[in-house]
């Protein structure tokens, strides 16, 4: 599995002023990374940033990392063998 963090996809200028509403540049990555077989997913700043402490931080990413893995429908692992 590759995992991608882009941080500027991520943050408040992917979203429309005052706005929990992605950009049409944001929409159009999220939607080239899905072409190029991605499995990508959004972890709002909004939501980050209304996170207060590192506790609740590390919820948020491990349920965040549950639901994402379980979306992802399981792939049997092979050896690349040469």
């Amino acid at each position: 599995m590759t995992i991608i963090i882009k941080k500027p996809f991520l943050g408040p200028y992917s979203y429309y002023a005052s706005s929990t509403q992605m950009t049409a540049i944001a929409k159009a990555e999220h939607m080239l990374l899905s072409l190029k077989g991605f499995n990508v997913f959004i972890l709002p700043y909004y939501e980050w940033n209304s996170l207060k402490t590192e506790e609740d931080k590390m919820k948020y990413l491990s349920n965040f990392g549950k639901i994402a893995a379980s979306s992802i429908s399981a792939v049997p692992w092979s050896p690349n063998v040469q």
